[in-house]
């Protein structure tokens, strides 16, 4: 014998950038946006706040774009300690 019983769930309907307010959503392939989060601990000037920012594709670009310009303004001239640069992406394999 089956029993069956009702429950009520939340679904992602559509994704808005945070930034500026476009649809992240595609029509049938689901969502394209960056989500950029943040819990600050007892040390940070934000203790205990919580971010969970949504970003849609050309607001990530801008934001890249501001990124760089800024890491070489402090780090001049910039040598990344690392193989690979986090601001240039990597392929997904």
């Amino acid at each position: 014998m089956k029993t069956y019983k009702k429950i009520m769930k939340s679904v992602e309907d559509s994704v808005y950038c945070d930034v500026c307010g476009s649809n992240c959503t595609l029509d049938q392939l689901g969502s394209e946006y960056a989500t950029l989060e943040a819990l600050w601990g007892y040390a940070s000037k934000r203790d205990g706040q919580k971010f969970d920012i949504q970003i849609c594709q050309n607001c990530f670009e801008e934001i890249l774009i501001w990124m760089t310009k800024r890491r070489k303004e402090y780090l001049r001239p910039f040598n990344y300690p690392y193989k690979k640069d986090p601001l240039k992406g990597q392929e997904q394999t």
